[in-house]
Order: structure tokens, then C-alpha cells, then sequence
């Protein structure tokens, strides 16, 4: 099919759809490779926007060869199953005190993709043709898609309450919700488009370019979409820090801990009965 064969609306979706291929590869390429800390989060949030990317991709290929080619609609709903738990990933990597494993992805790609290519070899060798089964795996996957978001947004419950109760939030936690609500409005563009009309793409990429905005609006000034430093959430009360210092004090006046130059922070805590 030739662009002059298209409407006038499907010519926008296509430049809208190419601008959101364009916005969602360049942010991959930018936390995969530029961003000073390359942290398992960001590993996570670039992969996410290139799955995010294939995804478009697959909207614009389907405007020229049609939907009813099996290798495209088995593309799409394979990179679908992984937009949910990269978004779970980031989320949960990012929340965490404690340092994520490297292999905490396993447990939430791995089996749908294993899944998605068997299901794709059996109906191909049953020379069957993909598009008779999408719509029943597309719903399928609809599910999980939307689980994860609801998991991700369990989440950030904290700071929805500070929301709700009209409490500041910090430049990091608008950056939480402005993503995973994007992902839900990218959610409900495809479902509509899943069950009807296939206006995919102007919800859908307006999210993607959203998320774009709030990164150039607010990275230049802050890397809010870094993870927190590691228990820089804990506070110590300020009862309990004067009755540490009393003793730190005694420690090291009275009894010249200074003085011993083996000493170690593990035992001075330990004296001090703290961690």
C-alpha cells in the first residue's frame, strides 16, 4: 500500500506513530547508554522503552501490510507480555531499600516469553494461520498487561496517599506516577483497539509523548528518574540521635576509642546498640 492511499487519518496515525518510534528509541538508547548511573532500574526503564518502541512499530508496519499477517500480529502480542513487567520491574527495583538481583527479570519474562513462542511453533505447525487464536491470546495477554500495572500501582501506595492527602511530593514520585499512568492510558488505547475501532495510536502515543515532556522537562534539572540512594528514606528520631551522641561522646572522650587504630564502625555501633 502507498501513502497516497491513505486517509487523512490514517496519515496522521502514521506520523503521529512514527514520532512515538522516534521518542521511545531514543529514551532507550539514552538510559541504556548516557545516563551516569546505569543502574538495574534504568536497565529496566530502557528496556521498557524499547519494547514500547517495537510495539509502535508494529502499529506502523500493520498501516502498510495489514493486520492479517501472521508474523506482525504474533510481534505485537509478543512484545505486549513484556510491557507489563518491565514496568513491574522498574517500579518494584527502583522502590527497593535493599540492592535488586540482577536475575530478578527471570522470574517475570522469561515464562511468557517461552510461552508466546510455543504457542506461536504449535499453531504454525498445525498450519494454522496466527490470526484465527490472536484475538482470544490478545485478550489473554490484555489481563496480564493490566496486572502488572496493578501490581506496579501497589507500588507507589505511599505516595498516592501523600497525594490524595495533599502532601508534597518530590520530582522522583511524580516521575512514578506519571509513568505508570501513561502505561495505563497506553493500555486502554489498545483494548479499545483489541475490542473495535482501531484508533490506537493518538491515546496511546500521546502517553509515549507525554513521558517524553515530563523527561526533558524536569531531567535537565534532576535525575529524578534515578532510584533513591539506599536508605536515604530512613530517619533516625530525634530523641534517639541526642542519646546517640551522648553516648558516641562518652565513647570516644572517656574512653579514647580514637586512639585504637583497629577499630571498626561494626564494633562502635555495636557499643553503641545500633546498626
Amino acid at each position: 500500500m502507498e501513502l497516497n492511499e491513505f486517509s487523512l487519518d490514517k496519515i496522521l496515525l502514521f506520523f503521529f506513530s512514527a514520532i512515538g518510534v522516534i521518542n521511545t528509541i531514543f529514551l532507550s538508547l539514552y538510559f541504556s547508554l548516557f545516563v551516569r548511573n546505569r543502574s538495574l532500574p534504568n536497565r529496566f526503564l530502557a528496556v521498557f522503552f524499547l519494547v514500547i518502541g517495537l510495539r509502535e512499530i508494529k502499529s506502523v508496519l500493520v498501516l502498510f501490510q495489514g493486520n492479517h499477517i501472521g508474523y506482525l500480529g504474533f510481534f505485537g502480542q509478543f512484545v505486549d507480555t513484556l510491557i507489563g513487567p518491565l514496568l513491574y520491574l522498574y517500579v518494584t527495583t527502583y522502590q527497593s531499600d535493599s540492592q535488586p538481583k540482577l536475575y530478578s527479570w527471570v522470574i517475570h519474562t522469561l515464562p511468557y516469553i517461552t510461552i508466546m513462542l510455543v504457542l506461536y511453533y504449535v499453531i504454525i505447525s498445525c498450519n494454522e494461520p496466527y490470526s484465527n487464536y490472536s484475538f482470544h491470546i490478545g485478550g489473554a495477554i490484555y489481563i496480564q498487561w493490566i496486572t502488572y500495572i496493578c501490581l506496579s500501582v501497589n507500588g507507589i501506595v505511599a505516595i498516592l496517599k501523600k497525594l490524595f492527602k495533599r502532601q508534597k511530593l518530590e520530582k522522583k514520585e511524580w516521575w512514578l506516577i506519571n509513568l505508570i499512568g501513561s502505561v495505563l492510558i497506553i493500555w486502554l488505547a489498545y483494548v479499545q483497539t483489541h475490542y473495535g475501532n482501531y484508533v490506537l495510536g493518538g491515546v496511546s502515543i500521546s502517553a509515549v509523548l507525554y513521558i517524553s515532556m515530563i523527561f526533558w522537562l524536569y531531567g535537565r534539572k534532576s535525575e529524578f528518574y534515578e532510584a533513591p540512594a539506599k536508605y536515604g528514606n530512613k530517619k533516625i528520631p530525634e530523641e534517639q540521635v541526642t542519646h546517640l551522641l551522648s553516648k558516641l561522646n562518652k565513647l570516644m572522650v572517656e574512653e579514647e576509642s580514637y586512639l585504637n587504630p583497629n577499630i571498626k564502625l561494626a564494633e562502635i555501633a555495636s557499643r553503641l546498640d545500633t546498626s
